[in-house]
């Protein structure tokens, strides 16, 4: 199962059904503009009290929950293409059909290890924006461009390791739960990190692999990552059905 192997399939499987998923991405990411918005709005319109900042609050979590039953759909109707070759629209809101809070309060868990991770690099770019370089950080007083450049390295090669030896321990849970509906949200990511020992590095790797597809994505300003996204999904679906070994458990 390597990184080279698992893209061909992807592409391979891919060519029968691209336009239906690059359209499927479309939806995507036109449901998560439009929540986009209605979170700017909502953080606009609040009133500066309590009782405005709790609705707001409120609101956020809101709009956090329904971003991530689409996540979940979209990563289901992936798992499908990749099992069977064909998907269809309806599987994007498998989400909204089945154990909705137990879907949210896996994402919650998987959000906070994700930030848990990134905390030094988030930590370096909220020093950058609101000090400059010339700031003091983790007690160490920076006085110069080249000893913040340093800095930043450490601070990304941190978040990288971080990434690379705890969060992608649970890489799997989403489809976990999307083929063991009966799992709790604690089992699905103790059964990822089952699943995942002694595997970090593939999917390091492959998650690597797409590094060019993520810059050419930044440059596009995101237009480019709407056609790259089915692949990139399918493939990490890939992973996952190699690394259960079981290609459909419903048999379909």
């Amino acid at each position: 199962m390597t990184s080279f192997s698992l893209k061909a399939r992807s592409r391979a499987i891919l060519i029968d059904c691209y336009a239906f998923a690059v359209f499927a991405s479309i939806i995507m990411s036109v449901l998560n503009i439009v929540l986009f918005c209605l979170g700017d709005l909502a953080s606009f319109s609040s009133r500066r009290n309590i009782v405005g900042s709790s609705l707001n609050l409120l609101i956020s979590l809101i709009l956090f929950a329904v971003s991530t039953l689409l996540q979940t759909g979209y990563c289901f109707l992936s798992l499908n293409i990749a099992r069977t070759g064909h998907a269809r629209i309806r599987d994007l809101f498998l989400g909204f059909r089945y154990h909705t809070g137990r879907l949210v309060l896996l994402s919650m868990a998987l959000t906070v290890i994700k930030y848990l991770c990134a905390f030094p690099l988030v930590y370096l770019i909220f020093a950058f924006l609101l000090q400059g370089t010339k700031t003091s950080m983790f007690g160490v007083s920076l006085s110069s461009d080249l000893q913040f450049a340093g800095i930043a390295i450490l601070c990304l090669l941190v978040s990288a390791l971080l990434y690379g030896v705890f969060y992608l321990l649970y890489d799997q849970a989403l489809f976990l739960f999307i083929d063991h509906q009966d799992y709790s949200f604690l089992q699905c990511l103790r059964e990822s990190r089952r699943m995942m020992y002694g595997h970090r590095m593939q999917l390091f790797v492959l998650n690597l692999s797409f590094i060019g597809y993520w810059v050419l994505s930044i440059l596009s300003l995101g237009t480019a990552y709407i056609c790259v996204k089915p692949y990139i999904a399918v493939t990490k679906a890939l992973f996952y059905v190699e690394l259960s070994g079981q290609r459909d458990p419903y048999g379909t």
